[in-house]
């Protein structure tokens, strides 16, 4: 008796996972009865992809019952065009209004392909972008180093052009006495009673710095070559320790 009731259950379970089965079956054929479903199909048998594709997303919009066109729609988006993030959503889809299907395990592989090939899809991009701003970022902290270098040199030059103003407008030294005297450093030493003084040309100086200078007009340098003609001849230069007349202005 106990083994009647047994083979009974196990006879009433079969048949419910097959009238389940045949339940889901029906459904999906139904689905697939509806015009726009054959005619993605159609669409997909002659190699028109985005027409069927366009026709299967026409068919879900207008019937949202019609669940076997997410199925359908995810094979087509997973095998021929690789749009992985497409096939898994609409895979997922049908699992979820049809989650007794006995499909459920091969539909669930189907997801995870997906998802690896999308992965071996995106990494060797991310790759690449890390690379690329990793590059980028070494480059921008080169720029800022040599930023920072032209800033010290502008600041150094900028200190050395004070310098150079400040020693040009500095008087030249005079001293009373003999004209023989003087610093070879530069300076100028010289007689005011003859009204002669002697000018020790120092590095640097040129015939105009040395005219400003001692007359406090720049264009006077050709008073100063004509006074000096036995010491520089036919030259404009002057040379560091060079002697020369400057003669006073009435």
């Amino acid at each position: 008796m106990k083994r009647f009731w047994i083979v009974l259950v196990l006879g009433g379970v079969a048949l419910a996972l097959a009238g389940c089965s045949g339940s889901i079956r029906s459904m999906d054929e139904r689905d697939r009865s509806l015009p726009l479903m054959q005619r993605a199909r159609a669409a997909a048998v002659t190699g028109d992809i985005d027409g069927a594709v366009n026709l299967y997303r026409d068919a879900l919009g207008k019937n949202p019952d019609a669940v076997r066109g997410h199925l359908d729609l995810a094979f087509l988006q997973h095998d021929t065009l690789k749009d992985y993030v497409g096939a898994i959503y609409h895979y997922r889809e049908y699992l979820r209004l049809r989650s007794d299907t006995q499909k459920g395990e091969m539909i669930r592989n189907r997801i995870r392909l997906a998802q690896q090939a999308m992965a071996a899809r995106v990494l060797p991009e991310d790759r690449e972008v890390g690379r690329t701003i990793r590059r980028l970022e070494g480059e921008v902290s080169a720029l800022r180093q040599r930023v920072g270098e032209l800033k010290a040199e502008n600041q150094g030059l900028s200190e050395a052009l004070a310098a150079a103003k400040a020693e040009r407008a500095r008087p030249p030294v005079v001293t009373s006495g003999s004209s023989t005297g003087g610093n070879a450093a530069g300076g100028a030493v010289g007689a005011s009673a003859s009204g002669v003084t002697v000018y020790v040309v120092k590095p640097g100086d040129t015939l105009s710095s040395i005219a400003l200078r001692v007359y406090g007009d720049a264009g006077k340098w050709r008073d100063i070559v004509k006074a000096n003609q036995a010491v520089l001849g036919n030259s404009t230069v002057v040379k560091v320790g060079q002697r020369l007349r400057i003669d006073k202005e009435e």
